[in-house]
């Protein structure tokens, strides 16, 4: 897959189920840095909005705190069915390079969660790609095209030290 510059900036952390909607074959790249976050505490956000093929919208919301980049969450609404009270296994496939990875995350609300090193770990990888599919463990898959904005999301990596 060709990275192609350009994307449209929306900032959406909650989702509406849609499955009436046409899918898209787009992902939508936003990038804020330094704003207030919880506990007073700046932060740097990367928000990546993309549908699934049955026309449910999926984000994926990356946060690290502006002066302590390793504290470091990954947060992901999926339309349709909350997650179970203690998670899932959540796999992550990624193209050029390729790769797969996979994770329990935890459930808060109708989110599952990822914290801390392993957080670190993981999208410093998956952030290089070209795309992040992701398998929610109860058989929703979107992909995420990071070429949509590489250079929003090579700033995120550059602002929260995922080197």
């Amino acid at each position: 897959m060709a990275c192609v510059p350009g994307g449209a900036a929306i900032l959406a952390i909650v989702l509406a189920t849609g499955a009436e909607a046409a899918p898209r074959e787009r992902t939508t790249v936003i990038l804020q840095a330094d704003v207030p976050g919880r506990a007073n505490v700046n932060r740097h956000r990367l928000t990546l909005m993309a549908r699934t093929a049955d026309g449910r919208d999926v984000t994926l919301a990356l946060s690290c705190r502006v002066n302590e980049p390793s504290v470091f969450g990954v947060a992901i609404k999926a339309g349709g069915e909350p997650p179970p009270i203690d998670g899932r296994v959540v796999t992550f496939r990624l193209e050029n390079p390729d790769g797969e990875l996979n994770e329990r995350l935890a459930s808060a609300d109708s989110y599952l969660i990822l914290g801390g090193e392993r957080a670190v770990r993981l999208f410093a990888r998956a952030l290089r790609s070209d795309v992040i599919g992701l398998d929610d463990g109860a058989g929703q898959t979107v992909r995420f095209g990071l070429c949509a904005d590489r250079a929003r999301v090579d700033r995120y990596r550059e602002l929260c030290q995922l080197d």
